[in-house]
């Protein structure tokens, strides 16, 4: 789909032009026509956004509606599914447009804001590409606020483009990266908020359908505690600390070049675990996160043993 107009339209007042269609639909066909909390109910009612903010109709107007809309993206998930938003109505056909209804609209706004992908499968904007065949996966290692992070880093760390890996074995390392990404995550997480929690790793290989023989070839045979291993599961667990370790410092040396140094590298680790909206804040070290800095600084290292 390839909109020919030249005028790029802005989404906010997109959406204020669906909800007064919306509420003319109302007035004319009121049984026909969902009411406002159905509509939304979707995105004001999810475990995401941890809120309800349901609307009677008669308080249903376009331009609160459309600020709320934005808000929700904004103030929970940094503003990325906006902007992805915005270029799917571009894509749009004129036709497609004027038919698009808002309980549509927000049907698919709710699945970007879920998934923080693209709306229609598309290259993402800002040459960012969805996570692929690993977005289920990733929405299992990640919670929600992490998604902005997520996906940011791991254009640094893999690139923009389509994946091309050669082998099962190339494949295999790539999840690996995926893992470590999720342990530094916890990490930096566990230092900053003091809520440790080890990875997961057994639920995590099997979201990530990981082969026991190449964790195998990839960990070798010069491991001890991995040769010791008394059961499949425990070999996975422990072959996994080992190669998730190793690819920290590639990780570290990614991102680092990705978001120009340390410091907004941190900033973005520290934003999405708290979960903050203060756009382009460089955050300053204190006594408090002075831990959290150090284990940044110092090339995301894991800093504890996993249960």
């Amino acid at each position: 789909m390839q909109s020919q107009n030249a005028t790029r339209i802005q989404l906010h007042p997109f959406i204020v032009h669906l909800i007064e269609d919306w509420n003319r639909g109302r007035a004319l066909h009121p049984s026909d026509t969902p009411s406002a909390a159905e509509v939304t109910r979707l995105i004001w009612d999810s475990e995401e956004t941890g809120g309800t903010a349901y609307f009677p109709d008669d308080n249903a107007n376009p331009l609160h509606l459309a600020d709320l809309l934005k808000a929700i993206s904004k103030d929970y998930f940094g503003g990325h599914q906006w902007r992805a938003m915005e270029d799917y109505i571009n894509r749009l056909t004129a036709k497609e447009r004027r038919t698009l209804t808002l309980d549509e609209f927000v049907g698919t706004f709710y699945n970007v804001l879920r998934d923080f992908g693209a709306p229609d499968g598309g290259v993402a904007d800002e040459g960012r590409r969805p996570l692929g065949e690993f977005a289920v996966a990733a929405k299992l290692i990640f919670d929600v606020r992490a998604q902005p992070f997520v996906n940011m880093a791991w254009t640094h760390i893999e690139g923009a483009g389509e994946p091309d890996y050669a082998t099962i074995l190339e494949e295999t390392e790539a999840k690996v990266r995926l893992l470590a990404l999720g342990c530094v995550y916890l990490d930096f997480c566990s230092i900053a908020l003091g809520e440790h929690e080890s990875p997961d790793f057994e639920t995590w290989a099997e979201a990530l359908d990981m082969e026991t023989y190449c964790l195998g070839q990839l960990v070798g045979t010069d491991h001890e505690a991995c040769n010791e291993a008394e059961s499949e599961g425990e070999f996975r667990r422990r072959a996994l600390t080992v190669l998730t370790d190793q690819c920290r410092p590639e990780l570290f040396a990614a991102m680092v070049k990705g978001c120009g140094d340390v410091n907004a590298l941190y900033s973005a680790l520290w934003r999405n675990c708290h979960d903050t909206t203060a756009d382009g804040e460089e955050w300053r070290v204190t006594s408090a996160t002075g831990a959290a800095y150090e284990f940044v600084a110092g090339g995301l290292l894991r800093c504890h043993d996993y249960d």
